[in-house]
């Protein structure tokens, strides 16, 4: 008897945070598109005019205090700011998860593994030590790549750390192929040092990345996870909540065979037999 798991239990949360991630860069972006001309045009115009003057009603006016002619410079680096803070929360949302989905499959299969940082190097060890199969390393070299990039923008770091040089040498070309031959993903240049600079295109392309490696690590995980053991776990965590289910007799153990097996399809995809879900669990109906 084999129930195999597709996909765990975090993930669908996951990645409904990564489309509001994405939500949020394209309606940047439309504000960008739909102000900008609007203000190049007044900078030409009014290049010594100060924004009190040129915008009188709005508020924060006499804040910035700047001549307009200075206007398209701080929106475009606005726009970068804005397209660098959306990219590394979009990576931080993968790291979080990643150490998530660690914790959750050393759980249900017994597995014995520290969480340690780096996260993809921990995923890495974890996998060797528990896994039935390899990971990919180039899955793991890209969410190296995420993370380093991201380490760089939220630090404001002035020079490239060591390990990042090098990832970018060696790694870079191995990633351009590797994506390159794998997906659409298009503006991403995995050597570039130009990591504090983000277009448009390429910050879209780089969330759907992350995206990819949630999906993938999620789909290896979940192909990792004992599915007895994930109906166990299931059972124990349904009668920590519903203790009247320890009840003897075939009516009350029919009920918890059903409890189970739905939350095993609604969490894992995990899909099982009536009569499999009880042989897990001990029980007659």
């Amino acid at each position: 008897m084999q129930m195999l798991a597709t996909k765990m239990p975090h993930r669908n949360e996951l990645l409904s945070a990564l489309a509001r991630v994405n939500d949020q860069v394209c309606f940047v972006l439309f504000l960008d598109s739909h102000v900008g001309p609007e203000l190049q045009q007044l900078a030409a115009d009014r290049p010594r005019d100060f924004t009190p003057t040129v915008f009188p009603n709005n508020m924060f006016a006499e804040r910035i205090y700047v001549p307009v002619g200075r206007l398209p410079q701080f929106r475009s680096e606005q726009l970068i700011t804005s397209l660098g803070v959306s990219f590394a929360f979009a990576v931080e949302q993968l790291l979080l998860y990643i150490e998530i989905a660690i914790r959750h499959w050393v759980e249900v299969n017994g597995i014995t593994c520290q969480i340690t940082e780096p996260i993809d190097a921990c995923l890495q060890s974890c996998v060797v030590k528990g896994a039935k199969k390899a990971i990919d390393s180039n899955l793991i070299k890209t969410v190296k790549y995420l993370r380093l990039r991201r380490n760089h923008v939220i630090h404001a770091a002035s020079e490239l750390t060591a390990e990042f040089v090098k990832s970018l040498k060696y790694d870079g070309p191995v990633l351009q192929k590797h994506w390159g031959a794998k997906t659409t993903i298009q503006a991403v240049d995995f050597s570039s040092d130009a990591v504090r600079t983000f277009t448009a295109d390429e910050t879209i392309s780089l969330i759907k990345l992350v995206r990819i490696c949630v999906e993938e690590i999620d789909n290896f995980l979940a192909g990792e996870l004992e599915g007895e053991q994930v109906l166990k776990l299931l059972e124990r965590d349904l009668l920590d909540r519903q203790p009247e289910l320890k009840a003897k007799g075939p009516a009350i153990a029919a009920r918890r065979v059903r409890k189970v097996k739905k939350r095993a399809f609604e969490l894992y995809a995990l899909s099982a037999k009536t009569l499999e879900v009880a042989h897990v669990l001990g029980v007659a109906i």
